[in-house]
């Protein structure tokens, strides 16, 4: 359930169909559902149930954004028939273009391992913090794996509403109408003179294709709307956040910010807060050291407490105006007495917080 009366389902689902029916968890009230848009490249439908009846009490799902490697999923559908629901769990194996068996078409999907099965189909597929990351639609079988379901991400889905939404029907997903060749290998890149390792060939254009008005065979794609394009034709998919390199660091007592020694978190609220600099210098025990962009972090921040699922950047009491101490610099906070921290250097090990 999306709201304003439509249903998302596959589009196998209601493939060939004369009459859909639908009917609510745990009611044998069945109704009657109208197909109002059906993308065979995408496997995605569009239902709408006038009955009033049919929508009292229910909250529609909202849309999630994509996720990322190894977050939990939950799968939610009627596998194999049967009257109640069933919820299978897993985490996010894979993300990439992957082949649509309904249209055989490419488009983004996100692997999973949890548990899929015939009646999955067109269930939602949740993250940990209940949104809907998108429509499960198909499982690979094979004698040499196991546990390979996919889902439709909400990117395929969001294309596919706002489609139906600007045209009051589904048009599909655009083709550049070229045929392209990768520059992977360094003498085709200098043949064609291309001072970079990147690119993509033009081997044809589609004479039909809006292409044909502004390339030629011959042209070499560097970028696409300021996304370079890679000599084997990919894209980045995602860009890195601002403290990539320091993944693996953990249990690391703050020392200094920018050169000032920490006495208490709030004082190193405080310093945050009160930075001005290109960037912001963090010095750990055993010197390690994380620098990161003062203002590509500051841009960041929102976006990473979404991800992660953290409700707000700080606690209440560190929203409060920081009152300095009487403690001179170079007095015996620096020689290990950090104010209001708990422990000592010496009771953190490698592997955690030793004392009980």
């Amino acid at each position: 359930m999306i709201g304003n009366g439509k249903l998302l389902t596959n589009a196998h689902c209601v493939e060939y169909q004369t009459q859909v029916k639908v009917k609510r968890r745990g009611d044998d009230t069945k109704y009657v559902a109208k197909v109002l848009a059906r993308g065979v490249d995408c496997d995605i439908a569009l239902l709408a149930v006038e009955s009033e009846q049919f929508w009292e009490g229910a909250e529609p799902l909202q849309l999630g954004h994509l996720p990322h490697l190894q977050e939990t999923v939950t799968v939610v559908g009627y596998p194999l028939g049967g009257d109640t629901i069933s919820v299978t769990k897993g985490v996010v194996s894979r993300i990439e273009v992957t082949s649509y068996a309904h249209g055989s078409s490419d488009l983004l999907g996100i692997q999973i391992d949890a548990a899929i099965n015939p009646g999955n189909s067109g269930g939602p597929a949740f993250n940990d913090r209940g949104e809907c990351i998108g429509v499960a639609f198909q499982v690979y079988r094979s004698e040499e794996a196991e546990n390979i379901g996919y889902v439709i991400p909400t990117t395929v889905v969001t294309h596919f509403l706002s489609d139906y939404e600007r045209n009051q029907k589904y048009t599909g997903f655009p083709s550049l109408g070229v045929l392209l060749q990768k520059l992977e290998n360094p003498a085709l890149r200098e043949c064609l003179k291309v001072p970079c390792s990147q690119g993509v060939l033009v081997r044809r254009v589609e004479p039909t294709s809006d292409a044909n008005r502004v390339l030629k065979e011959g042209d070499v794609i560097v970028s696409f709307d300021n996304v370079k394009v890679g000599c084997e034709g990919t894209v980045p998919f995602r860009s890195n956040e601002v403290n990539i390199g320091y993944e693996d660091m953990g249990n690391q007592q703050v020392l200094k910010f920018n050169g000032t020694s920490i006495r208490n978190i709030h004082h190193l609220a405080h310093l945050i807060d009160s930075c001005t600099g290109k960037y912001m210098v963090f010095e750990f025990e055993d010197n390690y050291l994380v620098v990161l962009e003062m203002e590509a972090a500051v841009g960041s921040s929102s976006q990473v407490l979404q991800d992660y699922g953290i409700p707000c950047e700080r606690s209440q009491d560190l929203l409060q105006p920081y009152v300095e101490c009487n403690v001179e610099e170079g007095q015996s906070i620096v020689d290990g007495d950090f104010g209001d921290s708990p422990v000592s250097n010496l009771e953190i090990g490698v592997d955690g917080i030793l004392w009980a």
